[in-house]
């Protein structure tokens, strides 16, 4: 999958927020999360990792002088 994609799902009766994250791997999944809940003001109940939690990420910094 080309990027990363958060889809933030609000159920319109009870105001519940489900985040969804494609795209990410390694300790970011979490720091996305942290700050969406932050935005949001909300409390985090509930977590699941997905496989791609732990993998490294896939992209790389290459510097040069």
């Amino acid at each position: 999958m080309a990027g990363e994609i958060a889809i933030v799902t609000i159920d319109p009766e009870t105001g519940d927020v489900e985040l969804d994250l494609k795209g990410f791997h390694g300790k970011g999944c979490h720091a996305i999360q942290e700050a969406v809940s932050k935005a949001l003001g909300g409390d985090v109940t509930a977590t699941k990792q997905k496989p791609e939690y732990h993998e490294l990420p896939t992209k790389t910094t290459c510097i040069t002088r």
